[in-house]
């Protein structure tokens, strides 16, 4: 059974005559709590922890209230009378058995319909918009599939620009250096995971997210972010559609190298540093980096511990993602404004 814990009130997001939501921390975990039905003299509330990842979810509007009380992982039900507030402090109940169904929130109650604002990320909301604008023919799954390269594009864009920010907090520094350190090393089907690995733990003013979309042709797509990552973004892709078959070539030489090499499946832990072909790989994945427009390649050539094999590999999964991203704009289907 869970202990006692004490939080800290931090701010109230749902105000109707009286708190209904709202939000607090225990030490540096997330809570957020809801009223319920209460007896006279009393301000019942029922309480859940939620994780930095599942809170962003809920802010970004990706998850329900109801998600952070019921389907969560990672949580823990607590209870506690809002009148014994003191110095800012609750001590929050375990909240024994089953949660009644009066106790929980109400389904599809998003962050949009707050009525106050999280005052720990009032300062993190993104302040960039950017519309894509869309037409031709789309099925559903063509949409998921541009966003997801788009993104990654964005993401190995900003990465190392961002890696090397002296203000960039040390859990997001952390995340970047996990996908270069670990993910890109492993590879094969890792580099899936190391692109997933980019964008976790980013700021939600660094954070691609989609604010709106229209799916009548001609339509659009409205995506939020950071502007200079944005600006990147987009030199990069209209960069690549005018430098696209140099890119190519390059990439199926190497392709070709590493395959009579015997070296496209080796991870990158087992490349020697004095191994005589480094220089040849190293020099190939520059030369593919600047063709692609890839900004600050120093950076990533440091942040993969200067593994030449490492880092041509993720220079040539950067490509073919870009080249994906890409063909959307040289379709005709996407356009910048």
């Amino acid at each position: 059974m869970a202990n006692r814990r004490t939080a800290e009130y931090v701010s109230t997001l749902v105000y109707l005559d009286g708190p209904q939501v709202i939000k607090l921390k225990a030490h540096k975990t997330n809570v957020v709590a809801v009223a319920i039905p209460s007896p006279e003299n009393t301000l019942l509330f029922i309480a859940t922890t939620a994780t930095q990842k599942n809170w962003k979810s809920y802010l970004d509007g990706h998850v329900d209230l109801r998600y952070l009380f019921t389907f969560a992982d990672v949580r823990t039900t607590f209870k506690f009378d809002l009148l014994k507030l003191k110095n800012n402090k609750i001590t929050m109940i375990p909240w024994e058995g089953g949660v009644p169904e009066e106790c929980l929130p109400t389904p599809k109650f998003f962050a949009v319909n707050h009525t106050g604002e999280d005052d720990e990320y009032l300062e993190e909301e993104p302040q960039y918009s950017e519309t894509l604008q869309v037409d031709g023919e789309w099925d559903m799954p063509d949409f998921g599939s541009f966003y997801s390269r788009f993104s990654d594009v964005y993401y190995f864009v900003s990465s190392s620009g961002d890696y090397e920010d002296e203000e960039l907090p040390a859990n997001q520094k952390a995340g970047i250096e996990n996908a270069f350190r670990d993910k890109a090393f492993k590879g094969g089907f890792s580099y899936v995971h190391f692109f997933d690995a980019l964008s976790s733990d980013r700021s939600r003013v660094r954070r691609l997210g989609i604010d709106k979309i229209k799916y009548e042709s001609p339509g659009y797509i409205n995506v939020n972010g950071d502007q200079d990552n944005f600006k990147a973004s987009k030199k990069i892709i209209l960069g690549y559609l005018d430098n696209r078959n140099a890119a190519r070539e390059s990439y199926k030489e190497i392709y070709a190298f590493l395959t009579k090499a015997r070296l496209l499946t080796v991870a990158g832990q087992d490349f020697e540093a004095d191994d005589p072909r480094a220089v040849f790989i190293k020099s190939a994945g520059y030369r593919l980096g600047g063709e692609l427009g890839i900004p600050n390649l120093d950076g990533i050539f440091s942040l993969v511990e200067e593994n030449a094999l490492v880092f041509t590999k993720v220079v040539m999964s950067f490509h073919r993602r870009l080249e994906e991203a890409s063909k959307f704009f040289a379709q005709g289907r996407v356009n910048f404004t």
